[in-house]
Order: structure tokens, then sequence, then C-alpha cells
């Protein structure tokens, strides 16, 4: 009896645990999350530290990000695994103007990933944003 229960119970944690999606950087990725702002410490701001809030994406899934090549990677292209959130680059106003309208509701984001490289980068891993849709459109 005791036995059942064991195997049981370790049936049930694994059905909870998600596999991580495998990518690369510096290529074109679409990505399923929910946009929302987070905070962090900004640690050059004039030479001070300073508490900021800046737009994310949290992933539905998480990701393991590693060179596209990994005999010649790059310093910046540091792998990187279990990655649930994503500091977004928004370029322009209408892509901020998405990011707002959108504000915690599911979205698919095409972009391309890049590894944090400066104190104005608040995770990891970070997703230069290319395109913007509802999570149902592509």
């Amino acid at each position: 009896m005791r036995k059942c229960i064991v195997v049981g119970l370790a049936t049930i944690g694994l059905a909870g645990s998600v596999a991580a999606m495998d990518l690369h950087y510096y290529t074109s990725s679409g990505l399923v999350g929910t946009f929302v702002d987070r905070q962090g410490i900004d640690c050059c701001t004039n030479g001070k530290e300073k508490k900021v809030t800046f737009p994310a994406l949290q992933l539905d899934q998480p990701i393991n990000v590693t060179a596209a090549n990994p005999q010649t990677a790059e310093e910046d292209e540091m792998p990187e695994q279990g990655i649930r959130l994503l500091q977004l680059a928004l370029k322009d106003k209408s892509q901020w103007r998405l990011f707002n309208q959108n504000k915690d509701k599911r979205v698919r984001v095409t972009c391309s990933l890049f590894h944090s490289t400066n104190g104005h980068h608040l995770t990891p891993v970070l997703c230069d944003v290319q395109q913007i849709n509802k999570a149902d459109q592509y």
C-alpha cells in the first residue's frame, strides 16, 4: 500500500513540471506569455542605484538560451537555463502603446534574445522586440 502512495505522489509531482524550450541568442523567436511591469535596481543612473519599473514578458513556458554555435560563442552569449522573465527592449512609441494596451494580458512576442551586458539590464536575458500579437494570433 505504501509503495502505491509514493509512486502516485511522484507521478503528481512530474505532471506539474514543464519542460523548457531550447532557443539561441540573436535568432528570431516567437514567445508566448503575459506582459507585466516589474521592478529592479538600475545600478547606473548618474552613478547611483535607483529602483526602476521595467516592461517584461512573463513566459508561459521556461526557456533555455545558448549560443547558436557553442564552439564560437561570444562573451555575451552565456548559457542560461530556466528563464521565465524577460526584460523587453521596446524600440518605438507603437511598441510601448501595444505593451501598455496589453499589460496583464497574454501575448505572442517575436523577438531576438540577447544576454544582459550592463547595469540597465535587469534580467539575465532580454528580448529585442520585433512584433507583438495577441496570444491566439500569429
